[in-house]
């Protein structure tokens, strides 16, 4: 995920905000099916996370608690990922 780098938020007349002062290189929208973000804003790093969290916590019912754990069979949740680079 994208971090701004100590941006400040000004207010405009009519109560729009704008972020001053801010590069914004990516943005990352994704669904629960991802328990943990990657490291970067690259769908390898997503993956790597997702792979780490089926590791550690296949039945999420400890560290990454959820409704869904995983099988053999069967992932915990579909997941998708939409990563925008500027």
């Amino acid at each position: 995920m994208a971090v701004l780098p100590r941006a400040r938020i000004a207010q405009h007349r009519g109560g729009t905000k704008y972020v001053v002062g801010a590069t914004i290189r990516s943005i990352e929208l994704y669904t629960d099916g991802y328990f943990k973000p990657g490291a970067t804003p690259a769908l390898d790093d997503w993956e790597a996370a997702f792979a780490e969290v089926e590791r550690i916590d296949p039945e999420k019912i400890g560290r990454y608690p959820s409704v869904k754990g995983s099988s053999a069979r069967m992932r915990a949740d579909d997941r998708s990922d939409v990563i925008v680079h500027f």
